[in-house]
């Protein structure tokens, strides 16, 4: 599990106004590798997973605008899925 104060030393987030989305980041992150069938229950947690988490966390922090096709690809495969094909 990545905790909230990981995440931001690795997003380099030193104030408290963002610690609601990057929970939900971390989240969001933890949730898309287990949809696509990344194991949370080892213990200890292998490194390259929770790396894999504060990379995508700190890619959502960077990249919270709609705006870019970059975001909306990373959208898609967020809620890929709960989407109609695959229930």
């Amino acid at each position: 599990m990545v905790t909230l104060d990981e995440a931001k030393l690795y997003c380099r987030v030193d104030f408290e106004d963002d610690n609601t989305s990057i929970t939900l980041m971390i989240e969001a992150a933890q949730s898309h590798l287990e949809s696509i069938g990344v194991d949370f229950t080892v213990e200890p947690l292998p490194t390259a997973i929770k790396q894999a988490v504060l990379m995508l966390v700190c890619h959502f922090y960077d990249n919270r605008e709609i705006d870019s096709a970059g975001t909306t690809s990373v959208i898609g495969c967020l809620i890929a899925p709960y989407t109609e094909k695959t229930l």
